[in-house]
């Protein structure tokens, strides 16, 4: 299993976490599973959530702001997945890219470069206007399947082949997968089995699943919320759960003397959640102000799931305000601090597994 991504907060401010001198930091609770007591919305906070929609990623649903913003990030169905709006016809466009770069790489070509290789060619198959390119990456092969669907472009990446048997059997599947893949709108949160996407929904089971999505708020764009889940393919290790990660950093930084700053830490909340069917851990907290950095609200949720179990992947869910680009603490937050644990408790709580209905039900 992939490890989960942790912000910097808990990497490196964790110090204090378990501090009985803390003022405001809430006991830590190992048996306390229980669901959470919404805190109340402010007047601004009820106007922008006055109207909401749905938002399908993987296989859950969000319910968000009307007005919200959806941002994809990394999307992986057994193959890495990009998402191209308004591009369908643009495949050879692409391909024309990365044959140029073949050209800066034939430090490879002679090992690739045989008579059965299928090295710098593109290969015609699959739906109607599918092209997979195969080139090569340090010693090994790497293919880039492009597929229209609709009016946009998919392109499906894998890396790491080591021979041709490997290219050809990964086309293949490049193939399958295109067949089990249909245009999706934002709106759209379809009723069978199967995979959101950016601009798509795949109704397939892969090996591997790990999809990210970002949450932008159009009236507070500072507040930034995102959402990583990772299909677990072995049983999770204890030592990702966040607790032990909290425990492992509090002891870095102790000894890297940086206990002072992190008293100045401010903790609403640090324990065990239950978040929709995920049992996992949360930690809640305003970081202090920096030379060059403003305070900034930073929460966290993480559970680490069930082996193989699509509908219990690993969840990391993260809240960041004071964001400026991709910076966090960049500048002073849009909201109180009440207001955030709101926002984070109102966003959070609305996570759930995406109801489904058996497709041969559904195409009834």
């Amino acid at each position: 299993m992939k490890r989960a991504t942790f912000s910097l907060f808990f990497a490196l401010s964790s110090a204090v976490l378990s501090s009985a001198s803390l003022a405001g930091a809430a006991p830590y609770a190992p048996d306390n599973h229980k669901r959470i007591n919404m805190t109340t919305l402010s007047p601004r906070l009820e106007q922008i959530f006055s109207k909401t929609k749905p938002v399908c990623f993987g296989r859950f649903i969000i319910d968000v702001p009307a007005t919200a913003n959806v941002v994809f990030g990394r999307m992986t169905i057994d193959f890495e997945v990009s998402h191209f709006t308004d591009e369908a016809g643009m495949a050879d466009e692409h391909i024309a890219k990365q044959l140029l770069k073949l050209e800066e790489e034939k430090f490879v070509t002679r090992r690739m470069n045989t008579s059965d290789s299928l090295y710098g060619k593109v290969v015609d198959d699959g739906v109607p206007g599918q092209k997979t390119f195969v080139g090569a990456g340090s010693d090994s092969y790497r293919l880039s399947s492009y597929v229209p669907i609709g009016a946009d472009l998919f392109v499906f990446d894998a890396n790491s082949l080591p021979d041709t048997e490997k290219v050809r059997q990964r086309i293949e599947k490049a193939i399958a997968v295109a067949r089990k893949l249909r245009a999706r709108a934002e709106e759209d949160v379809p009723v069978e089995p199967g995979i959101c996407l950016e601009g798509g929904f795949i109704t397939l089971n892969p090996t591997f699943e790990n999809i990210s999505m970002g949450i932008r708020l159009a009236e507070l764009p500072d507040v930034h919320l995102s959402i990583s889940t990772i299909k677990n393919r072995d049983e999770p290790y204890e030592y990702d759960k966040l607790e032990f990660r909290l425990q492992t950093a509090q002891r870095n930084a102790i000894e890297e003397g940086k206990g002072e700053l992190y008293k100045r830490i401010k903790f609403f909340r640090r324990a065990p959640r239950q978040m929709g069917d995920w049992i996992g851990e949360e930690a809640l907290a305003r970081m202090p102000s920096e030379k060059g950095s403003f305070a900034g609200h930073q929460f966290q949720f993480y559970a680490m799931g069930a082996a193989n179990d699509v509908l219990r992947p690993a969840a990391d869910v993260q809240l960041d305000t004071g964001v400026s680009g991709n910076k966090t603490k960049a500048r002073p937050p849009s909201v109180t601090d009440d207001e955030a644990v709101a926002l984070w408790d109102r966003l959070t709580s609305t996570i759930r597994a995406r109801p489904t209905t058996p497709m041969a039900t559904a195409k009834k």
